[in-house]
C-alpha cells in the first residue's frame, strides 16, 4: 500500500483507456446524491478526488454531458464508467474506485450527500456523514 502522495493508476476492464497521476489525492469518499447513484448503477459511488493538473490519460474515451454542470468520463469500447468531473469543482477529476489497479489502497473517508441516501445502501458505524457535500465549491479539500 502506497501513500497518498505515489501515482495513483487504472483504467477501463478492456484496456482502452488508462490514466495515471503523480498524487496527492484531493479527497476519497463515498457519494449518495442521486446523479452518482444513476451514473454508475449502484446504490452509491466511491470516487478518489485529484487535481486535473498531473493526470495523464491514455486511449480513447467519451465524455457524456449528465447535466449542464457535469459530466462523465466513459470508455466506448466496454462502458467502464472512469470519472465524474463537475464545473463546481474545475481544478478536480473525481476517479471512480473501480478503475483503480489497486483499489485496496483507498480508504473512504466520508460519506456525502446521504440526505440523498437510499434506505438500504450501508453506511459503517462512525463513519464521517454530511448531509450535503463535505466541501463547498471554491473551497480547497
Amino acid at each position: 500500500m502506497g501513500s497518498d502522495e505515489t501515482e495513483w493508476s487504472g483504467g477501463c476492464a478492456c484496456g482502452t483507456v488508462r490514466w495515471t497521476h503523480p498524487g496527492p489525492k484531493t479527497r476519497n469518499l463515498l457519494c449518495h446524491c442521486d446523479e452518482c447513484r444513476r451514473g454508475v448503477a449502484a446504490g452509491y459511488t466511491a470516487v478518489l478526488g485529484l487535481p486535473v493538473k498531473g493526470l495523464v490519460l491514455k486511449g480513447t474515451w467519451q465524455d457524456y454531458r449528465y447535466t449542464p454542470e457535469s459530466s462523465r468520463g466513459f470508455c466506448p469500447a466496454c462502458g467502464t464508467r472512469l470519472w465524474f468531473r463537475s464545473d463546481l469543482w474545475p481544478d478536480e477529476v473525481f476517479m471512480n474506485i473501480g478503475t483503480l489497479d489497486d483499489p485496496a489502497r483507498y480508504v473512504p473517508d466520508r460519506h456525502v450527500v446521504t440526505g440523498e441516501r437510499v434506505c438500504w445502501a450501508p453506511v459503517p458505524a462512525g463513519s464521517e456523514m454530511h448531509e450535503g457535500f463535505s466541501v463547498a465549491p471554491g473551497e480547497t479539500p
